[in-house]
């Protein structure tokens, strides 16, 4: 994965560095490189020497921290060549364009069509109000075509949770039990690639 591509993990998180930079910590060389003989299994060094630095890595870092609903302190967030001010806590940063993800009106497919990042794709489709989710859940290849636009895996999870629990509202200790899902929606948990994933829309052990 690029540095350039990765995402928060939903609209709760913001970044407070503004680059991602090179981790210089443990044994790594002038550039962040450390050396192995092979990827897995083999003990990695700073040093590149001859027979025994066939592969290289090395790891990028961004420091990000979780937005305080309700707080009234400022960010403190590294300048740029820009002039900006820094955000409140609590407060999106404006990414130069208006987001389309904050809307919940009935033109919402389109805003989604708009939307450049799955945390505001995420941001649309929860909210939504019961009633539209309820109706995506039984129109099984309507909401199969917004899920695959989705990037990530834990986005799907994120969407198909919020929906679960729209129709549910299970508590933590009352798992959806397998024989209450639909037959869409348990093709809807059967699309996501990791099994962890499907038990936590169940609230069961993976």
């Amino acid at each position: 994965m690029k540095p350039s591509t990765y995402q928060l993990p939903d609209p709760t998180w913001e970044w407070v560095n503004k680059d991602w930079m090179v981790d210089m910590t443990d044994d790594v060389d002038e550039a962040g490189w450390q050396y192995a003989v092979r990827f897995h299994g083999a003990v990695w060094h700073g040093n590149y020497k001859h027979f025994r630095s066939f592969v290289r890595r090395r790891r990028w870092i961004r420091l990000r921290h979780r937005i305080t609903q309700g707080a009234a302190d400022p960010v403190e967030l590294p300048t740029s060549s820009k002039t900006t001010s820094a955000p409140a806590v609590g407060q999106l940063v404006d990414v130069g364009e208006p987001s389309h993800a904050c809307s919940t009106s009935s033109d919402w497919p389109t805003q989604f069509a708009q939307c450049r990042l799955d945390r505001e794709r995420i941001h649309t489709l929860t909210s939504l109000p019961p009633p539209e989710k309820l109706a995506l859940l039984s129109n099984g290849a309507e909401l199969m075509k917004y899920l695959h636009q989705l990037d990530f895996e834990d986005a799907k999870r994120l969407v198909l949770k919020d929906f679960l629990l729209a129709k549910y509202q299970p508590s933590l200790d009352q798992p959806i039990p397998l024989s209450s899902l639909s037959t869409q929606e348990k093709i809807f948990i059967d699309s996501l690639c990791f099994y962890s994933d499907m038990c936590s829309l169940l609230l069961i052990d993976a």
